[in-house]
């Protein structure tokens, strides 16, 4: 069999093939460990982390986060179930699943989720500003309105909810008033 000439003479090759067979080796054992290595992306440790803790709210709530953030949202909609379930009640998670319902455009979950998330907390000013958003979505206005005026009263620098309380306005044919929202919503940033 003719020799390859790009390739080094005989006694050379097996040694790289052993020396990469021995950083492959190396490498699968650091994965299989769970070793973080230096360029782990925060989805990566969110992932390793809910893997450790399946049960645990927070792993599941940290995971959905990521995968929110990395523009996954069908994952992030997963995640954010799972920490529901598992903290019952609680506005955090309820708030996160309810702004991946909005990025899916599932105003209907989206809708019951929100309004649980304000029942949940009734102070949590990003409850409301997402519930808001679902009920423009879902072409009620008006309740819109309401939501969006109860997150700047808790929260009156919240410029996501000043900027839909504008487009609310506007739906409702009240140019002036979302002249004004947006403006302040301009002054805010």
């Amino acid at each position: 069999m003719p020799r390859n000439p790009a390739s080094p003479p005989g006694p050379a090759m097996p040694e790289r093939l052993t020396q990469a067979l021995t950083a492959a080796s190396a490498l699968l054992a650091l994965v299989l460990s769970g070793c973080k290595s230096a360029d782990e992306t925060p989805l990566q440790k969110a992932v390793r982390e809910a893997d450790k803790a399946p049960k645990s709210a927070e792993a599941q709530l940290a995971l959905g986060k990521a995968y929110f953030d990395a523009k996954q949202y069908n994952d992030a909609f997963v995640a954010f179930s799972a920490a529901t379930r598992l903290a019952p009640g609680i506005v955090e998670p309820l708030y996160q699943l309810a702004r991946a319902d909005f990025e899916l455009r599932d105003s209907d979950h989206g809708l019951r989720t929100a309004r649980a998330a304000v029942k949940a907390d009734p102070k949590h000013a990003g409850a409301h500003e997402i519930l808001g958003r679902h009920l423009l979505y879902a072409r009620q206005p008006a309740e819109a309105v309401k939501a969006f005026d109860e997150a700047l009263a808790l929260d009156p620098r919240n410029t996501s909810a000043r900027l839909n309380l504008s487009a609310a306005y506007s739906v409702l044919n009240r140019p002036d008033d979302a002249l004004a929202a947006a403006e302040q919503a301009a002054r805010s940033d």
